[in-house]
């Protein structure tokens, strides 16, 4: 491995010492679950063993690292391009229903603010006011997230198909966050890098990490603020690109907005 900078190293280094740090975690959480001593409330229940979703994870990251070997030596052009983003929509759509499915396999048990939020919204739903009004005076951002879940609960009763309920219609939203997110995160990599492998092991990590998480089944402000930092980001990158004045200042007024709606929902987004 060639060193050409001190820069290099730095990045090599931490890319090392994180892969050192996280990988045995990864293994033990997975393989091993319940049987680890952490908060017993933020452990999922799923109708598979971890120790079974862990040769699953195995057997996809396998498959991720024959696909950087059969793919080593493309190049993106323009027909490659066109190719490998309809793949990666098409794969999107397919991660969707993927986690949809999934998710009517866990059942993770909520914590208390999520308790709050979800009675805020009943309470909406019933005309009854917000309900909590100490907490959320002392939590003022879980406003926008019970507004905006009390919105989506109305919406599915009314115009739904009602073939499951309005709170599983909560966790289809945040499965579609979690889609268009690897998209776009992958589009990123692509902008950055214009590296085949690179973008398909974008697509893939993402997958892996935030695909497999349980709190896609919980409908709170770490999955709603999931696509506005990375949409920001994205429409940052190509707004550089692009020529037409109008078209740039409705990109960067987007890019605003994105930043705005996230820091609504999680005030943290306004940090990256």
């Amino acid at each position: 491995m060639k060193i050409k900078s001190p820069t290099e190293l730095i990045y090599k280094s931490i890319v090392i010492l994180f892969l050192i740090i996280f990988i045995p975690i990864l293994f033990f959480v997975f393989a091993f679950g319940h049987d680890m001593n952490y908060f017993e409330a933020v452990k999922i229940e799923t109708l598979w063993s971890n120790r079974i979703l862990f040769l699953i994870i195995v057997a996809f990251v396998l498959l991720l690292f024959a696909i950087f070997y059969l793919f080593r030596n493309v190049k993106l052009t323009r027909k490659t391009n066109f190719i490998l983003i309809a793949g990666l929509l098409l794969a999107s759509i397919l991660v969707y229903f993927v986690n949809v499915e999934i998710s009517k396999c866990i059942f993770l048990k909520q914590g208390w603010d999520v308790d709050c939020v979800l009675g805020s919204v009943y309470l909406m739903h019933f005309g009854s006011g917000i309900g909590d009004y100490a907490y959320m005076s002392s939590f003022p951002n879980n406003v926008p997230i019970t507004y905006f879940l009390y919105r989506l609960y109305d919406f599915y009763l009314n115009y739904g198909s009602l073939r499951v309920t309005p709170e599983f219609f909560w966790v289809m939203v945040n499965c579609f966050t979690i889609s268009i997110t690897g998209f776009l995160c992958s589009m990123i990599v692509k902008k950055l890098t214009n590296n085949l492998i690179a973008v398909l092991a974008a697509f893939g990590l993402h997958t892996l990490c935030v695909g497999v998480t349980p709190w896609k089944t919980t409908p709170y402000t770490d999955m709603g603020a999931l696509l506005f930092p990375t949409l920001c980001i994205f429409l940052y990158m190509y707004a550089h690109d692009v020529k037409k004045k109008y078209v740039k200042y409705i990109l960067w007024f987007l890019i605003l907005l994105s930043g705005f709606l996230g820091g609504l929902v999680k005030p943290s987004v306004l940090v990256v």
